[in-house]
């Protein structure tokens, strides 16, 4: 049996959700008052849903109706917008449209507390760029940070920028049912992006470095200096374990060579002539 990854456990569970609530008692009630108020008999179809969904908000008694699908939606942990299509709409299919299915999702926000306006633009632009959604942050108060328009004309200047640590935090936020290792995943790709918005703010991001036998050795055995000559990758493998035997190894490389020579030689000699 294949295991599955973090996120389609994930999306096992919502459409189990789903699933649930199109066997309900909820689906067929709510679908036969919605149509009722809209003066339909059946369900709609995708080319008249856009018009009539909208005539449909400027009537109390379907906004009312709305709220009671964000109240099922509820119990059944799906969005409003989820309930709403699979009782109204003709053919619906979750996997078909892009909107998100259930009530509660992961979600990534770029938080800056920061009052410069050249600032401000410049991460919300960058951010959206990006695929963050960006806020500013006022004591317990947040606003969206919108920028749609293209990449804004006033230079970014130091002076704009707020000190990196303190420039913007990046918070993840998932449902308490989410799969740990997907929130994993998602703090780890949350950490990257952060990374690629500094850069993209001009701010200095200091790059890790790995170590490795090989680097640790690269002054004691003077790599710099000359190249490396015929077998000299085996005389580095001699330095580096000088306690080794390594006769068998040389008889193996003396044989591997008289081998390929002959096996060579049987190829391409007919054509040296």
């Amino acid at each position: 049996m294949t295991k599955l990854s973090p996120e389609e456990r994930w999306k096992k569970e919502v459409m189990e959700r789903y699933k649930a609530f199109m066997l309900s008692e909820d689906l067929e009630r709510l679908r036969s008052e919605g149509l009722a108020i809209l003066g339909r008999t059946q369900p709609i179809s995708s080319e008249e849903w856009g018009q009539i969904s909208r005539e449909g908000m400027a009537i109390a008694s379907y906004r009312d109706w709305y709220e009671e699908c964000r109240l099922v939606g509820e119990r059944f942990g799906l969005a409003q917008w989820t309930v709403q299509l699979a009782c109204l709409l003709e053919g619906f299919d979750p996997e078909d449209y892009p909107m998100v299915l259930e009530a509660d999702w992961p979600t990534m926000r770029v938080v800056t507390r920061s009052t410069n306006s050249v600032f401000l633009q410049h991460i919300a632009w960058h951010a959206q760029k990006l695929g963050l959604y960006a806020v500013q942050r006022d004591g317990s108060l947040e606003s969206a940070l919108l920028n749609l328009g293209p990449e804004p004309s006033n230079p970014l200047e130091s002076a704009d920028r707020p000190p990196s640590r303190n420039a913007f935090s990046i918070r993840v936020e998932t449902p308490t049912d989410y799969p740990s290792e997907a929130a994993a995943q998602l703090n780890r790709k949350a950490a990257k992006l952060g990374k690629e918005l500094r850069k993209r703010l001009g701010y200095k991001v200091r790059e890790r470095l790995r170590s490795s036998p090989l680097v640790e050795k690269a002054a004691e055995l003077n790599v710099e200096e000359t190249p490396l000559g015929r077998g000299g990758t085996y005389d580095i493998i001699d330095e580096m374990y000088p306690g080794e035997d390594m006769k068998k190894d040389k008889a193996r490389r003396k044989t591997t060579g008289s081998q390929r020579h002959r096996v060579r030689k049987r190829l391409i000699e007919r054509y040296e002539e």
